[in-house]
């Protein structure tokens, strides 16, 4: 969803608001998706460009809104 909503931010030059309920990279599971190591990079890469590219970021909560701040290159994030 969030590469959707990216996708018409960009198309339609639109603010969007991303909203992380759910880990995506630090999902607990991850490491057992087996993933190659183009695909694990490839993941990794859109989260970072989803995080920076929204205009708001918003998560569930500080343990999460202090793992999102390690990858989010601007200062906009909060919690709802």
């Amino acid at each position: 969803m969030h590469l959707i909503a990216q996708g018409l931010k960009k198309k339609l030059n639109i603010p969007w608001m991303a909203d992380f309920r759910d880990p995506w990279t630090n999902i607990d599971f991850y490491s057992k998706l087996l993933l190659t190591p183009f695909a694990d990079h490839k993941h990794k890469r859109l989260e970072l460009a989803v995080l920076n590219d929204a205009d708001i970021v918003t998560c569930v909560g500080q343990t999460w809104l202090d793992e999102l701040s390690k990858f989010i290159l601007k200062e906009l994030i909060r919690t709802i």
